[in-house]
């Protein structure tokens, strides 16, 4: 993966993150994001991208589901 798709992947991520901080209660599905968003990532696994969603989630004290 390039520094370029990773800095892309890491703005999506975030973005989505950014969404979910407004909708706190609601868990996140992290293997469905997770697989939406490798369809524009599909160099990287589906669990690499998860690893990564569930990273931000954690930093953000973000609810999620697996």
């Amino acid at each position: 993966m390039s520094e370029k798709d990773d800095e892309l992947l890491m703005l999506e991520i975030n973005a989505l993150a950014d969404r979910a901080e407004q909708n706190r209660g609601r868990p996140t599905d992290v293997k469905a994001m997770a697989v939406t968003i490798w369809s524009n990532f599909d160099n990287l696994s589906i669990e690499d991208i998860e690893a990564k969603v569930k990273d931000v989630w954690r930093a953000r004290n973000l609810d999620w589901v697996e």
